[in-house]
C-alpha cells in the first residue's frame, strides 16, 4: 500500500509547489475533502479557501481562489487560476 501521494500545485505561471505528503485537503465547490494514499480517481472543482498538505516537514498552507483538481492514488494536482 502506498504511504504517500505525490501533491503537485500549478497556476499559470508555473510549478508552486511539489511535495510527498501524506494527506491534501482542499476547498471543492460539494464541501471540503481530504485525499490520503491511494485514494480513488477523482477530478472536481475547487472552491475559495484554504489547501492543507502535511509533509514531513510539518503543515503547508495556499489559499486558493479557483481552479481544478485530480486525483489519482498516487497523486494528487492542483491547477489553480491564482493562489
Amino acid at each position: 500500500m502506498v504511504k504517500t501521494i505525490n501533491f503537485k500545485l500549478v497556476t499559470p505561471a508555473g510549478v508552486v509547489a511539489e511535495h510527498q505528503t501524506s494527506s491534501v485537503k482542499l476547498p471543492t465547490m460539494a464541501g471540503e475533502i481530504t485525499v490520503l494514499p491511494s485514494h480513488q480517481k477523482l477530478t472536481s472543482i475547487l472552491a475559495k479557501g484554504k489547501i492543507h498538505v502535511t509533509t514531513n516537514a510539518g503543515l503547508l498552507q495556499w489559499e486558493v481562489h479557483s481552479g481544478v483538481v485530480e486525483v489519482t492514488n498516487t497523486d494528487c494536482t492542483v491547477l489553480a487560476s491564482e493562489i
